[in-house]
């Protein structure tokens, strides 16, 4: 039983009869026999592959069948309108790696296509394909796609390589970060875990109180951050320039993913809001309000916080906010030299929209390697004329569990609703 066919028997609460079920299947099976085919990975040729695949089908049976077959066709149709470009900038064919990429990629969102048909609403039905291939050997063929230039042309290159644009990265800016020769397996720590007792006023001849502590060992482990690329000598002899450019690209991608993982594991310890005495006072709270509330809640697990994170959508929201007959909000805080209450702001889309992370730059700490490189063979590469770069940093970053609460990660509806006055 194809998955077509069980998406339309669900659609259609199990009750298709046997024509129809048949008719489906055999849809399935001729729009699986135009995938085969190495058809253009544009969207006018998978729109046709679709269509083609239909009218193999759809020809088979008379209008006379009724209004059942004609509401599964376009059940049909309007699955695949929703499907978005496939490697629609590609001027190569849809090779078997690539064809299995996008299975893969159907086969991860079905649960998502299932749910959609069942809701009784056909065009909610929507799979995003970001058109990336899969990482490939670097060949003459591969690597450069695009214009064709004809021997007639009067033209000249621009030298400047266009790049793909990413993000801006800020955590070795910020953390208590240091780069040395080598970065040992793992660091241990003694963190204290508990204080017993405190100190009180006592009166002459008294018996002053006892205090104690205890420690608890903490092992933090180092990661390793790597990728390889391969190419063909073919490919550094024609395009040396554009092989020195990817080399440099290849180093730089691997420090910003380097970056973004550093990123990751500060958002997946920062707890959320702690509830604060300003809770439930404000009368329509801003995003000024609850950076307000986020501050005082580090505050009050007695660290300071230094650092701002936002994503640059609440930040615009932030500095074009206006009131009810639409005069510009003034800050209630400072705001200024890329500061907001004091707080360093850096911009990211690492921060999701409608999220805010703040916190203590002092509390996390992180050492490192220089960038590795290395070049060589792997299997068989000698006598296929290629080579590998591998690139690696090692890394140890670690916070102690005595510092969770320096840093939180807010979410700026939530924190409105706990700050607004319940009326």
């Amino acid at each position: 039983m194809g998955k077509i066919l069980d998406a339309v028997r669900a659609k259609n609460g199990n009750t298709l009869s046997s024509e129809n079920e048949q008719f489906v299947s055999r849809f399935e099976e001729a729009l699986n026999d135009v995938l085969k085919e190495e058809v253009s990975a544009s969207e006018k040729r998978n729109s046709d592959a679709f269509s083609q695949a239909l009218k193999n089908v759809v020809g088979e049976f008379s209008a006379e069948q009724g209004k059942e077959t004609q509401t599964i066709v376009s059940q049909l149709r309007s699955m695949a309108e929703k499907m978005d470009k496939l490697e629609s900038l590609s001027q190569g064919k849809i090779s078997q790696k690539e064809r299995y990429n996008l299975r893969s990629k159907l086969e991860a969102h079905k649960d998502n296509i299932l749910k959609a048909v069942r809701s009784g609403s056909p065009s909610a039905v929507e799979i995003a394909f970001d058109g990336m291939r899969a990482a490939a050997l670097m060949t003459t063929q591969n690597v450069v796609t695009g214009a064709e230039i004809s021997s007639g042309m009067d033209f000249e290159w621009d030298n400047e390589i266009a790049y793909i644009k990413y993000p801006k990265n800020f955590v070795l800016d910020i953390i208590r970060s240091r780069q040395v020769a080598r970065v040992k397996e793992a660091k241990l720590k003694r963190e204290q875990s508990s204080r017993e007792g405190q100190a009180v006023i006592t009166a002459e001849g008294a018996v002053k109180p006892l205090v104690s502590y205890t420690f608890e060992d903490k092992v933090y482990n180092r990661i390793k951050i790597a990728a390889h690329m391969e190419w063909t000598e073919e490919f550094e002899n024609d395009f040396d320039t554009l092989f020195n450019s990817i080399i440099d690209l290849f180093e730089t991608d691997l420090l910003r993913d380097w970056q973004n993982i550093l990123l990751n594991k500060i958002l997946a310890t920062a707890p959320g809001y702690i509830s604060t005495t300003l809770d439930g006072t404000i009368n329509q709270p801003t995003i000024y309000s609850v950076i307000g509330a986020g501050i005082l809640s580090i505050q009050n697990m007695l660290f300071e916080p230094n650092v701002i994170w936002m994503n640059q959508a609440d930040v615009w929201a932030m500095n074009l906010a206006t009131d009810n007959i639409g005069q510009p909000v003034m800050p209630p805080i400072m705001v200024g030299s890329n500061q907001i209450a004091g707080l360093s702001l850096k911009v990211s889309n690492g921060i999701a929209p409608g999220k805010i992370l703040m916190g203590d730059s002092n509390t996390w700490k992180e050492e490192h390697t220089g960038f590795i490189s290395r070049i060589g063979l792997i299997n068989d590469q000698l006598i296929r004329n290629e080579k590998t770069i591998v690139g690696e940093v090692f890394s140890l970053m670690y916070q102690a569990n005595r510092d969770a609460g320096s840093w939180i990660y807010l979410d700026i509806d939530a924190v409105k609703e706990a700050l607004t006055i319940i009326q």
